[in-house]
């Protein structure tokens, strides 16, 4: 299995790509600007671990998430702009929510990781 971890903040991003369970490159840190320069970038991968820091998320249970309020309860933890928009993600492993500001994604600092999944394609 072929995969890649990225990790992606405001100032640039790293990745990192195994084969195998092997970790096979490891690019260091790139600055936001050079995007285009990482080839390994527009490869195909079984896997694609994607690591978004934000600084306006917050981690709420199950017990508490209601989604028609999860703008209020993010604004308990974090100071939003008016331009804000929220998202969510369901973190079933914590059975927990996980709330951000969606247009604020690339202000970042500590965690939001997506698991993504794309199937190998010989037509792609």
């Amino acid at each position: 299995m072929k995969r890649i971890s990225i990790q992606v903040s405001l100032s640039g991003y790293s990745f990192r790509i195994y084969e195998a369970g092997e970790l096979v490159s490891c690019s260091g840190w790139i600055p936001s600007g050079e995007v285009e320069s990482a080839s390994e970038l527009t490869g195909t991968y079984d896997q694609v671990l994607l690591s978004v820091m934000t600084p306006k998320i917050t981690l709420v249970p199950d017990t508490f998430f209601d989604p028609q309020i999860a703008g209020e309860l993010l604004s308990r933890t974090v100071e939003l702009a008016p331009s804000d928009k929220i998202g969510r993600i369901r973190l079933e492993e914590y059975s927990a929510w996980l709330s951000t500001a969606a247009c604020n994604l690339f202000r970042l600092s500590p965690v939001l990781k997506l698991r993504i999944r794309f199937p190998r394609c010989s037509s792609c």
